[in-house]
């Protein structure tokens, strides 16, 4: 695939993401900002959570090098490679959840075919959260939780308003995905 093919498929997930398309996103708790290690650590503060980076390399400090992907999604949740997911972040395509998810439905996200972002949302009752970049192209990412959850979301919403971090909410309205943007996030994702 072509940058020129990558980027329009970059465009129409994003679409469809906030359109029409995707109705099921709206109707679960989320916070959309712009990517960042920052908004990502404090995150993982907020819901004081540590989480694993997915379709990535092996984690930076390995114990054994005998590992399966699921061992090696575990060693996410050492004190080195905490460190270094929280001094990183991550770049689309990768994705972060929560380094205590069940062996198999880690397994499932490495056997799966499926779009992670697609089966993460109809899954959020097993993964409980994620966060995710959603395109390399513009600088944009959501944390989506389970609805139990729901109060980590107006509590990141809080932490990001005390440090002027910029976000946004995807709500559902009548069957349509809308959301509020503020004047910086135009700018940023260039819609103005």
């Amino acid at each position: 695939m072509d940058i020129n093919q990558q980027i329009r498929k970059d465009n129409q997930f994003l679409a469809n993401l906030f359109e029409r398309t995707m109705p099921l996103i709206g109707n679960l708790p989320n916070i959309v900002m712009p990517s960042s290690p920052q908004s990502l650590k404090y995150i993982l503060r907020v819901i004081a959570r540590k989480g694993g980076l997915c379709f990535n390399e092996p984690p930076v400090y390995v114990p054994d090098d005998s590992m399966d992907d699921v061992e090696y999604f575990a060693a996410w949740g050492t004190k080195d490679n905490q460190r270094f997911l929280i001094e990183n972040g991550c770049d689309y395509p990768q994705f972060v959840i929560d380094v205590y998810t069940k062996k198999d439905f880690v397994l499932n996200l490495y056997n799966d075919n499926k779009p992670p972002f697609t089966y993460l949302v109809k899954n959020i009752d097993r993964y409980r959260w994620f966060y995710m970049p959603l395109t390399d192209e513009e600088s944009v990412t959501i944390f989506v939780c389970r609805p139990c959850d729901a109060l980590w979301i107006d509590c990141i919403a809080q932490k990001f308003d005390n440090l002027n971090i910029p976000y946004t909410r995807i709500v559902n309205q009548g069957g349509h995905n809308t959301w509020r943007l503020n004047q910086e996030l135009r700018k940023l994702w260039r819609l103005v």
